[in-house]
Order: C-alpha cells, then structure tokens, then sequence
C-alpha cells in the first residue's frame, strides 16, 4: 500500500523510514502493522455473520482519531 500509494506514508509517520520502498519493505514497524492487518481480516472472516459490529471499534478509530480518508478501506 505505501509504495503503490505513496500518499498513505502520512498515515505512518511515526514509523520511520518510509523514503523508498526498500526501506518501507524492511520497516519492522510496517511489519508488525502488516500482522495487525492481517489478524483483521482473520478477525472479519471469523464474523462474516457481524462485520460492521466487530470492525465498529476500528471504524472509530481510523476515522475519527488517525484520520484515514474512507477511500483506503473500499472493497
């Protein structure tokens, strides 16, 4: 995502080195955000019957507190 979209990279800005996509592949700091992604979407195929409840929580957060624009999250 951040080398595709480079202008996702202001959402990690804390993260580090995120000048080129070396650096971004051997971020550890973008690994470990990469396993939490992942565990979502565990998290989302474990509760297929409730989706919009059990990503409510994580809604809220990236909208309201990080600020991620929506079209990151289209499907």
């Amino acid at each position: 995502c951040l080398i595709v979209y480079p202008w996702t990279q202001r959402y990690f800005s804390s993260f580090g080195n995120l000048y080129n996509a070396e650096a971004i592949k051997s971020n550890p700091n973008i690994a470990a955000h990469g396993i939490r992604v992942l565990h979502g979407l565990d998290r989302a195929v474990k509760n297929m019957d409730n989706i919009k409840a059990t990503y409510a929580e994580l809604s809220v957060l990236h909208s309201e507190k990080l600020h991620v624009d929506p079209d990151n999250f289209r499907v």
